[in-house]
């Protein structure tokens, strides 16, 4: 009996320290937000000391890498909007407009390895620009 207990622990203290069963997913097919800023409400010089509430961002995007693609969640109705996607790397250059209607889109790039920047370009002039790497 003792012997049967000895060797359960054995086995127990053998798996947990060889890490995880299953393999984890690759980075390609993680999601990965992506900060949007609003280029217009970012500090100037003048005014770096005095506080400031951060910009109400009215998208939220992510790149899901099993897709290939960008989600982009509108949280209140934008109106039609221009996108650009820039990949710097590859020299990959994708624009077309959107419908800013409240609810998820989804947007298919290439996925390819690279410094990417996206912009958002709504009817009233406002933009939304953001930064990613894949």
């Amino acid at each position: 009996m003792k012997s049967l207990k000895i060797l359960f622990v054995t086995l127990f203290f053998g798996l947990v320290s060889s890490g995880p069963i299953c393999a984890s997913a690759s980075n390609d097919s993680e999601s990965k937000p992506i900060t949007l800023t609003d280029p217009m409400h970012a500090s100037n010089d003048n005014n770096a000391n005095i506080p400031r509430m951060p910009a109400y961002i009215p998208l939220y995007v992510e790149y899901n890498g099993f897709l290939s693609c960008l989600t982009v969640n509108c949280k209140k109705s934008l109106g039609s909007m221009e996108l650009v996607i820039n990949n710097y790397t590859t020299g990959e250059y994708l624009s077309g407009t959107l419908s800013g209607e409240v609810g998820t889109q989804m947007v298919p790039i290439s996925g390819t390895e690279g410094f990417y920047t996206i912009t958002f370009t709504l009817q009233n002039g406002t933009q939304y620009y953001g930064e990613f790497e894949l």
